[in-house]
């Protein structure tokens, strides 16, 4: 224990000694070691230091040794100009033993408590210049015995500020240095160096930036640079709203090889948005109020190398980014994770970008997607999408002068995939579209445009995938046509590429569109879009109600009814013919089967209006037929059971030498003339002068028109026909009317025309008739006494009645603009029964002539006449008049320039006893055989003759029985009829029609 303590002592005692001489030997070398320290560094530098106090110490260190400035200042060159540095303390360690040799190795050096300026300024000159060598100025050998050695010192600082400032620029920083230490080495291998602590960055200003609202920026580092490489332990980089963490190393060469690794990097978004610059702020109101952006990262590989790219391996996340933006809706949270690799081989095509859970989502609307990219040297993509919109949401942001609203939901599931063309060609639209799949629901969609048709409430899906369209359940309003679109459906799909237009085709397979009460249900195919190909089969049932907004007012007033039909239809249609087309492919190669009920129509002056229009229509191989027809038109009925018409497209259309071929019976109820007036041209319409000098193409085609049609009644002025009906057959070179029938005037009457077209316009015209029970008088009544047709007071109501009726009229003339009087032919056995003849002038004229009372106011049963018309005259051979006064009985004829020549024959006893006694009638009914010259046997004749000559009577006189003017006249009278039957025999004309009567009776 003693010598243990001794042992103490003496250590201590040595202990002690050396402090107090390492005290003294500081206290003696000081001041040369410190003037040598300070010359060595004003040399360094190119300028000199002023330092408050230096202290030398070999303990503080032990065993090195200790030089410590104090309050160190390096002034600018320049007057006024601030200082470069401000150090409390430098402190400086170095190697002891060499100080024995003048020798300054240094170990550590130590910058405590300072600042730095480094200013540039408007003249872009620097406070900092003068310590900068000249690059022409030759480095200089310093040849000094001292020298410090910069070898392996380490460098540590801490509370030192650096305040730097760009006056041309407007920049400015300042940077705290705490803890940093460097260490530079020189060995056989080169240069090493490490470097650790914290920089801080803060009062940063920058032009047109935000960067002065940065309040600090930290940065964490700890990086070894050994043999060319610098090797990244830890980089941190905390600041505002930004956290960065990066590892590795990098290689100081050629193409700067690195393995590089980014992670737990974060931006928090609505920190950083106090950059955004005022100017997006300003003119966007852009707000960021949440939002957290991650990133990772690797990187490996040749950072320069211009051929290999290096390895990368990214990803980057984005979670709960709200923002709002002037006129844009607000976005409540946007989330996505993007990864990106360009692999194991580093190559653009090896490349690919992975956008995944992207979520976009507003107050009321979302889209969530995700898309892929790959091979950047030639790109493929895939992308899928679903998307809920409220388009209430973004209607505002129509501009206002489109007048645009919309509203509604659209959901949708898109989805794509394929290359990035060069550029967006018709082949790129059809491969997208072969690659593409959509799903779209519509939710009470409305849309209003101005110019374009208004769609409120459309609901509905519609589906497209592998070129198949579907649209299911799809309804709407349109309000301007009052038009409300039921469920429908439509199915089908394109055939061929979009890019060939010629290969493009449409197959609808099935469409079930309602309207209203209307409905079109059917299928469709069109192929071929330079000369299409279609094929259609529809089944429609229409309720013109439904379509009131797409008939102009200006056309129909009113309607209503409802159209029924099935058509079906093929053919190809050049574009440069449709009308040629269409017209061939209606009649030839469509059918139709359409019916109407109670269809009516009325055109807003009333001036057309059909009624309860009923029937169906058939049409099919250029024939059409109507049956069971129906209806009324200007309050005229109608109908037909049968009609059909044949060849229509041959022959009209394309005016071959073919026959339009029409059969049909038609009834038709009351008709007023007056009524039926109206539709026809006014007579005093302006003439339109044709200007165009165009050949007409001649009439190739004839036509074969037959069949049956009837009246019920017909009204001209006061006279009423009534039962009308004909036979009827109309050709090209032939018209005729069978046994045209009707109740007129108390009577009935049947006829019969033929007309004959010559090639020289002019029409042979055939008639025949035979009338029953005529009322004479009602006729000339109810027409006002033909006044309107040249009857200027010949004979009027007044003067003539009686009961007609004929039988054996048949006719013929030649018709050239106007009747050819001398061509007319005519035979007729005529009579008028119960009749009166007052006052007429011929038999008053007569009567006083001839001295016989009651001829001014003849009264007779029975007028019987034979008569015949040829060469411009009517010839009667024989007439007996009966009357109860007289019997008369007359020959003679009547030119149609009313010069006439009549012979009569009465009896002396009626004339001398004023008229007929009872012997005489009961004579006369007693007669069993009437004498060829209608005379009475027993009874005593007197004769007469009466002509008129260009229109005066030369002729009013008694004659005799056998005078020469009386047997001229009956000669004249048969020759003239021999000649009549010679040209004219009725029995060889026909009136047949083919048409059976017995058909439609």
């Amino acid at each position: 224990m003693r010598l243990f303590r001794k042992t103490l002592i003496y250590l201590g005692i040595a202990l002690v000694s050396i402090v107090i001489l390492l005290i003294l030997l500081a206290e003696y070398a000081e001041k040369p070691i410190s003037k040598l320290a300070v010359k060595q560094i004003n040399q360094t530098l190119g300028s000199e230091l002023e330092i408050g106090n230096i202290e030398f110490s070999l303990l503080k260190d032990f065993p090195n040794a200790q030089l410590q400035l104090q309050n160190v200042k390096l002034k600018s060159d320049s007057v006024g100009l601030a200082d470069i540095l401000l150090l409390k303390n430098l402190s400086i360690e170095v190697e002891m033993m060499p100080l024995l040799d003048n020798k300054i190795n240094i170990i550590e050096i130590r910058l405590e408590d300072g600042e730095a300026n480094y200013q540039v300024y408007a003249n872009t000159k620097s406070n900092i210049d003068f310590l900068i060598p000249a690059d022409s100025e030759e480095e200089v050998s310093d040849t000094s015995s001292t020298q410090i050695d910069l070898t392996a010192p380490l460098i540590k600082t801490t509370g030192v500020k650096l305040f730097y400032k760009d006056e041309a620029e407007n920049i400015t920083a300042t940077v705290i240095l705490d803890a940093v230490s460097s260490v530079f080495m020189k060995g056989e291998s080169g240069l090493s160096a490490n470097a650790k602590g914290e920089v801080s960055i803060e009062k940063v200003n920058y032009p047109d930036t935000k960067a002065y609202l940065m309040e600090q920026t930290k940065m964490n580092v700890d990086i070894n640079f050994r043999n060319d490489t610098a090797y990244l332990n830890q980089a941190e980089l905390l600041s505002d709203g930004i956290k960065i963490n990066a590892s590795g190393w990098i290689g100081i060469v050629d193409n700067y090889p690195a393995d590089l690794k980014i992670t737990n990097s974060q931006f928090n978004l609505k920190e950083l948005s106090k950059y955004i610059p005022d100017s997006l702020i300003n003119d966007y109101k852009l707000t960021i109020s949440d939002g957290i952006l991650s990133a990772d990262a690797l990187i490996s590989g040749d950072l320069l190398d211009s051929v290999v790219l290096p390895k990368i391996s990214a990803s980057i996340g984005l979670q709960e980014l709200a923002m709002t933006a002037l006129d844009y809706p607000a976005i409540k949270k946007l989330n996505t994770n993007i990864t990106f690799s360009n692999g194991d081989e580093r190559t653009m095509a090896s490349s690919q970008i992975d956008i995944k859970d992207l979520l976009l989502a507003t107050n009321k609307s979302s889209i969530k997607a995700k898309a892929s990219v790959r091979n950047f040297d030639s790109p493929q993509y895939t992308f899928s999408s679903q998307a809920d919109i409220l388009l209430d949401e973004f209607s505002y942001l129509i501009p206002a002068d489109l007048k645009t609203k919309m509203s509604g939901r659209v959901k949708a599931n898109i989805s794509n995939s394929g290359s990035v063309p060069d550029s967006i060609t018709m082949r790129y639209i059809n491969d997208a579209l072969d690659r593409s799949s959509a799903q779209i629901w519509l939710s009470n969609l409305s849309v209003k445009m101005d110019s374009v048709i208004e769609l409120q409430n459309m609901n509905g899906a519609v589906n497209f995938k592998n070129k198949n369209i579907t649209a299911k359940n799809i309804s709407c309003q349109l309000p301007e046509f009052k038009l409300d679109i039921k469920p429908s459906t439509i199915k089908g799909k394109y055939i061929g590429s979009i890019a060939n237009i010629d290969q493009l085709g449409v197959k609808i397979d099935t469409f079930n569109l309602n309207a209203n009460n209307s409905r079109l249900i059917g299928s469709a195919y069109v192929k071929n879009g330079k000369k299409p190909y279609y094929q259609t089969s529809a089944t429609t049932h229409i309720n013109l109600k439904d379509w009131s907004a797409f008939i102009p007012d200006s056309l129909l007033s009113e309607y209503s009814g409802e159209l029924t039909a099935d058509f079906e239809s093929a053919g190809s249609v050049n574009l440069d013919s449709i009308t040629d087309d269409a017209m061939r492919i209606l009649f030839r190669e469509s059918t139709l089967q359409a019916s109407s009920k109670n269809l009516s129509l009325k055109t807003p002056d009333n001036l057309y209006n059909i009624e309860n229009f009923n029937g169906n229509i058939f049409m099919n191989n250029d024939s059409i037929s109507l049956e069971d027809i129906s209806g009324s038109f200007n309050k005229i009925t109608f109908s037909a059971d049968s009609t059909s018409i044949v060849d229509t497209y041959k022959s009209v259309l394309l005016n071959q030498k073919d026959t339009l071929k029409m059969f049909g019976f038609v009834h038709l109820g009351n008709i007023d003339y007056a009524e039926l007036a109206k539709l026809l041209p006014a007579d005093d319409s302006i003439e339109v002068v044709s200007t165009d000098t165009t050949t007409t193409e001649p009439m190739n085609y004839s036509f074969d028109i037959k069949g049956k049609f009837s009246i019920d009644r017909f009204k001209y002025q006061n006279g009423v026909f009534e039962n009308i009906s004909s036979l009827y057959k109309l050709t090209k070179d032939e018209y005729i009317f069978d046994q045209f029938k009707f109740d007129a005037f108390k009577g009935h009457t049947n006829s019969s025309v033929k007309v004959r077209i010559l090639p020289d316009g002019a029409m042979k015209i055939y008639f025949k008739n035979s009338t029953y029970g005529l009322d004479i008088n009602q006729m000339l009544v109810d027409f006002d006494d033909f006044k309107e047709y040249g009857n200027d007071d010949y004979i009027s109501y007044n003067q003539l009645s009686g009961t007609f009726s004929t039988d054996n009229l048949n006719g013929y003339f030649l018709y050239k603009d106007s009747i050819m009087l001398d061509s007319i032919l005519v035979t007729a056995d005529l009579k008028l029964e119960n009749g009166r003849l007052h006052d007429y002038p011929l038999t008053a004229e007569m009567g006083r002539d001839y001295k016989i009372d009651g001829l001014e106011d003849l009264q007779f049963q029975t007028i019987e006449t034979k008569l015949f018309v040829y060469g411009g005259a009517a010839y009667v051979p024989q007439t007996n008049i009966k009357t109860n006064t007289f019997d008369i009985t007359l020959l003679g004829m009547q030119k149609f320039d009313l010069d006439c020549q009549y012979h009569l024959r009465v009896y002396l006893k009626e004339i001398l006893r004023k008229g007929k006694t009872d012997r005489i009638e009961k004579k006369q009914s007693k007669e069993s055989k009437q004498k060829d010259d209608g005379g009475t046997k027993g009874l005593t004749s007197v004769f007469a003759v009466y002509k008129v000559e260009d229109g005066e009577t030369v002729k009013s006189t008694i004659e005799g029985k056998d005078s020469e003017l009386r047997r001229a006249i009956q000669r004249d009278i048969r020759i003239k009829e021999a000649f009549m039957k010679l040209a004219f025999h009725p029995l060889l004309v026909k009136y047949n029609t083919t048409v059976d009567n017995a058909e439609k009776e």
